[in-house]
């Protein structure tokens, strides 16, 4: 995303989410974070007391969270059964469930397929 004003460098890389500096391209100067917020399972920006911004700042802040919105949805599009697969593989089930060929898995009983 190419924002006139904006630069979203990479502040903190993260096993699963990253954190980004919101910067001005003139002055190169913080005026907010783009992080991960757990409790709405959503990047959101977390603005420097004090800014001030206007509605093109905001939309290329937007569009710049909806892209890692994207990238997010498309690295965990993994079919169900694969998920279960590897959880099954690291012994995380507790409850019995049936892979595509139709065999049954249970937690720890994953030997053979």
């Amino acid at each position: 995303m190419e924002s006139k004003y904006l630069e979203f460098p990479v502040m903190q890389t993260g096993a699963k989410t990253n954190k980004y500096y919101v910067m001005t391209k003139g002055s190169r100067q913080a005026i907010g974070v783009i992080k991960w917020f757990a409790a709405w399972r959503k990047y959101c920006f977390y603005p420097v007391n004090g800014t001030l911004f206007d509605p093109g700042c905001l939309t290329d802040i937007a569009a710049f969270i909806q892209e890692r919105m994207e990238e997010r949805k498309k690295v965990r599009k993994l079919p169900k059964s694969i998920e279960l697969y590897g959880a099954a593989l690291r012994h995380e089930l507790t409850t019995p469930f049936t892979i595509p060929s139709g065999k049954l898995l249970q937690g720890k009983a994953v030997d053979s397929f």
